[in-house]
């Protein structure tokens, strides 16, 4: 599915080349992820074989009309049209991975226990650009194991400072003192 939902994704990036959209469609994928993440449902229906193909365009329209540039939802039109509706969220991942990689940017996950304002997770995307002496995007993800703080994972390293880590940091000298 990831290598059918890139094929797509290289697809409508070269697009957005071409037109001078690659920052509008980044920031509406980032829209479309919000909206899909937060309502899962919505793929749900689109791959439901009740709805005719007619009703699940219209749903897309619905949903995206107001928020997606018209080549976008083109694009979802197909997706339905080639029953591929599945791979709604993979494209709107991939596009904005194949967007960071062209542009230099390192994709980094802040996982919190409840959600960051757009101050704090801005605040932090600047931190972190500056200590990796590169741009940095993150995206912010709930965590409720977490406790308290926040972890942020990008490439193969992790920054955790929350409260879970400090309590296994903890566990670790005490048991270590105990030997």
């Amino acid at each position: 599915m990831k290598k059918v939902a890139s094929k797509y994704a290289v697809a409508v990036f070269e697009l957005a080349q071409e037109q001078k959209l690659e920052e509008q469609f980044y920031r509406e994928m980032h829209q479309i992820d919000a909206i899909l993440t937060s309502h899962p449902e919505i793929i749900q229906l689109l791959i439901k074989t009740q709805f005719t193909k007619q009703q699940k365009k219209d749903l897309i329209k619905d949903i995206f009309g107001e928020v997606v540039h018209p080549y976008l939802l083109n694009t979802f039109y197909l997706l339905v049209d080639k029953n591929r509706s599945l791979i709604l969220p993979h494209l709107t991942k991939e596009y904005r991975h194949i967007h960071n990689q062209s542009f230099k940017i390192l994709e980094a996950v802040a996982y919190s226990v409840s959600p960051l304002s757009d101050k704090e997770l801005s605040e932090l995307e600047m931190s972190l650009s500056d200590r990796e002496k590169q741009k940095v995007s993150l995206v912010n993800r709930i965590d409720p194991t977490l406790i308290s703080g926040i972890k942020i994972r990008f490439e193969d390293k992790v920054i955790d400072g929350s409260m879970r880590a400090r309590i296994e940091n903890m566990r670790a000298v005490l048991r270590e003192g105990r030997s």
